[in-house]
């Protein structure tokens, strides 16, 4: 499916693995030594133009130098640099939109569920088959599912979203709006 993404722009953000790797893979986008490893896998593979800028969205440095308009909220944290960043862009038919996962396979998780099942002396499918009993859905996403969010979010299809949050969790949040 087309969705429309061909000569958009994209800040994929913790994206020098698990869900931000994905995310650039799928959108044609990554941080640090990895990050200009990544591009040059992309630009190859997709012959596309990559840009990359590696930066720690909690240091205020780094978030001037992404999206200046966002300085006096970027440690107010994701929403409310979305927010701002979306009121300061719109007129210019830019989106801005936050995507936050709920559990996701990513070696950020895989490493956490070794500490617990070490300083528990559980096993490891064990305390995971714990936390998916939380979820209604009874797995964990993948870091290639929020990546496809993610396109979908940059396409042409979701033009009209702007200014929010996006929250693929398997339906372990709950909330009516």
């Amino acid at each position: 499916m087309d969705l429309g993404l061909k000569g958009k722009t994209a800040i994929v953000t913790g994206a020098s693995k698990g869900i931000g790797f994905a995310s650039a893979l799928v959108l044609a986008t990554r941080s640090g030594d990895r990050l200009e490893a990544a591009a040059d896998e992309l630009r190859r593979h997709f012959a596309t133009e990559v840009v990359t800028v590696s930066a720690d969205l909690s240091r205020l440095s780094s978030a001037e130098r992404v999206a200046e308009a966002a300085i006096s909220a970027a440690n107010a944290g994701l929403l409310a640099v979305t927010k701002v960043l979306a009121d300061e862009v719109a007129e210019e038919d830019i989106v801005v939109l936050a995507v936050s996962p709920g559990p996701v396979r990513t070696d950020r998780w895989h490493a956490r569920m070794s500490e617990i099942a070490q300083s528990t002396g559980r096993a490891v499918a064990d305390i995971e088959a714990g936390f998916s009993e939380m979820v209604p859905i009874k797995r964990f996403g993948e870091p290639e599912e929020i990546a496809q969010w993610i396109a979908f979010l940059a396409s042409e299809r979701a033009s009209n979203l702007t200014d929010t949050s996006v929250t693929p969790d398997g339906g372990a949040t709950r909330s009516l709006a």
